[in-house]
């Protein structure tokens, strides 16, 4: 699954929070500034591109007055936002619970040298900003925010939360990252 982010923007040119125009609950919601789609996870990758394509289609009215943007970054009058391209893994039976947060810190190196840094180069305006100027972490390779597991007893799945939402733009970059 996934939780790519985007934007809404009005006709002036500036970014309007997700959460003054969207629930946070939803699979097309809020939990801050950016929108998220929130597609049914499979582990079919191209029924996962069409679920976000099917989400993007059946928008919520309240969003539809907005022009929708996509990318790393986008600079408002005011400030600079980031959009997150977060891509959810489930855990393999084949790793023990004890085991999982060492293998998802392992697997999210190599998605790090094989997905976002190659984004890195795509990353447009102000790639830089997204990785060194956010608080909480996101972007960032190699850190303890690079991923977030669900730490129920089970340990059954993970957020891997460094590439942008530059993935998002384009169905065909979406299929060849996720």
């Amino acid at each position: 699954g996934a939780d790519p982010e985007f934007g809404l923007v009005d006709s002036f040119g500036r970014l309007i929070r997700g959460d003054k125009v969207l629930p946070k609950t939803g699979k097309f919601g809020s939990d801050g500034p950016g929108v998220e789609v929130r597609p049914d996870p499979s582990r079919n990758t191209p029924q996962v591109v069409e679920n976000i394509r099917l989400l993007l289609d059946q928008a919520p009215d309240k969003a539809r007055p907005y022009n929708w943007i996509g990318g790393a970054t986008y600079k408002s009058p005011d400030r600079v936002y980031w959009f997150g391209g977060h891509i959810h893994f489930g855990r393999p039976a084949q790793i023990a619970s004890s085991m999982a947060e060492s293998c998802f810190y392992q697997i999210a190196s190599v998605l790090d040298d094989f997905i976002s840094l190659p984004l890195v180069r795509l990353d447009k305006p102000n790639a830089n900003l997204r990785r060194k100027g956010c608080l909480h972490g996101y972007g960032m390779a190699n850190t303890e925010d690079s991923i977030r597991a669900d730490y129920d007893t089970q340990v059954t799945r993970f957020e891997y939360r460094v590439p942008s939402g530059i993935w998002l733009v384009h169905p065909t970059m979406a299929r060849a990252v996720l």
